[in-house]
């Protein structure tokens, strides 16, 4: 049995690489299947600027008819 020793940055490299051919996979995938891996990130955009823009509404209501 042979036992191979690794320092961390030796393994910091191996891990930047398979994590970097992963997401290309990943990506590669999502294309093939039409897939939108941003979809949870643009919708939760979305909803915080409807929010904002709903906060504005409720604040110019109230300054106009009070609370």
């Amino acid at each position: 049995m042979l036992l191979v020793m690794m320092g961390p940055a030796a393994i910091d490299v191996l891990t930047k690489d398979q994590r970097a051919l992963l997401k290309q996979k990943l990506g590669s995938l999502a294309l093939y299947l039409k897939m939108d891996l941003r979809s949870g990130e643009k919708a939760f955009v979305g909803s915080q600027e409807a929010s904002k823009l709903l906060q504005a509404q409720i604040g110019m209501w109230n300054v106009e008819h009070g609370e």
